[in-house]
């Protein structure tokens, strides 16, 4: 696709913490960032009603939309997707998926160390993939994966960037699976910023790699606690 400056609406509501973006090709206009405790649904729209009228831009001069698409909270991540399928879809325009772990990975670019995001999954999990800095760029060395943090621990190789909300909740456990082999990132830059989604989401527009409007879902990996209650439920009831 022809290389131009675009106009880029980048959207993270898949952590705790939540953040929007505005860029028009690599030059950043705005970005928004809370991490304050109350849900994306109350923030998102008027943060984002705030930042457009503060760049004189409307709905309508987007020309790129861009999301995590996850893996994280499950609520928070349906709440980012459902509210860009709309914006896409009533001004036709595209959209990119980034992975929330690969935007993480990405607070940490020419790393000389492989970086790991470890995202609290609950029920004694973490979301997690690993990455490495290579010519410019990270590049994955696995899919994402919901795994026990000891098996991530165990896959670690020499010293790494140990990122994410896991990484306070398994302090413990990751002293004494890696020691001094695990360098802990601080919660400062643990959050996923918008600004690199839209960074990344440029790449991936240009290469193509475009969702379909109609049938892209949430990368979940997993199913919510609702759906598995539900399913005892049934399966109590049969």
């Amino acid at each position: 696709m022809e290389r131009r400056l675009l106009k880029i609406l980048a959207i993270d509501t898949s952590t705790k913490s939540g953040s929007i973006a505005l860029s028009q090709g690599s030059e950043l206009l705005a970005e928004t960032f809370l991490n304050i405790n109350v849900t994306h649904s109350e923030t998102l729209l008027l943060s984002l009603r705030d930042m457009l009228r503060q760049c004189s831009m409307s709905m309508d001069d987007i020309e790129l939309f861009a999301l995590t698409i996850g893996p994280g909270s499950f609520t928070g991540v349906r709440i980012g997707v459902s509210t860009v399928k709309g914006f896409a879809l009533s001004t036709k325009k595209p959209v990119v998926g980034v992975s929330t772990l690969e935007a993480m990975a990405w607070n940490f670019p020419f790393s000389a160390f492989p970086v790991v995001p470890f995202l609290d999954a609950r029920r004694g999990e973490v979301y997690s993939a690993p990455f490495t800095w290579n010519k410019g760029s990270f590049e994955r060395l696995a899919q994402d994966s919901a795994r026990a943090p000891e098996e991530v621990l165990d896959s670690i190789d020499g010293e790494a960037i140990l990122v994410g909300d896991g990484v306070e909740k398994y302090s413990e456990l990751i002293q004494n699976k890696l020691g001094s082999r695990a360098l802990m990132a601080p919660s400062s830059h643990a959050s996923v910023r918008a600004s690199i989604i839209a960074s990344l989401a440029c790449e991936k527009y240009l290469k193509g790699d475009l969702l379909d409007l109609n049938s892209f879902v949430p990368l979940y990996l997993r199913k919510s606690e609702a759906e598995i209650n539900r399913e005892k439920g049934l399966l109590k009831k049969g």
